[in-house]
């Protein structure tokens, strides 16, 4: 599901910033940005949309053809994910520090429940 809502939030920032729905999908991730020079600025969201879709359609994939080398590369997506929001919230101080520790808990977290998952027999 977690592919599925980052697939929807690429098309809200790429495409369908304008539709309802997809209007507030489009500002979750940019909003992160402290600054509007970045969070508005157009390459830097289609840069970000890109990186979502990128991990989003690993996660899609791992979640659709549940293989456990699968699991292993979502895992990894999530941990690289939080790992990078609390990277760029430590060097580059552009982003918002409570939206970026909520992503990266929420990521780290989700990683976890995917290595974890096929461990404790939950078939979610």
């Amino acid at each position: 599901m977690n592919g599925v809502y980052d697939l929807m939030c690429t098309a809200g920032i790429l495409w369908l910033s304008k539709v309802p729905f997809f209007d507030g999908m489009s500002q979750l991730h940019p909003t992160m940005f402290s600054s509007k020079d970045h969070s508005e600025h157009p390459v830097i969201k289609r840069l970000l949309a890109y990186w979502i879709m990128t991990y989003g359609t690993v996660r899609l994939i791992a979640g659709i053809y549940t293989e456990e080398g699968l699991d292993y590369v979502a895992a990894a997506s999530y941990f690289i994910e939080s790992l990078c929001f609390e990277y760029e919230l430590l060097k580059g101080k552009t982003l918002v520090t409570a939206k970026v520790r909520f992503v990266s808990i929420f990521s780290a977290a989700l990683g976890l429940i995917v290595i974890i998952r096929p461990m404790v027999g939950l078939d979610i």
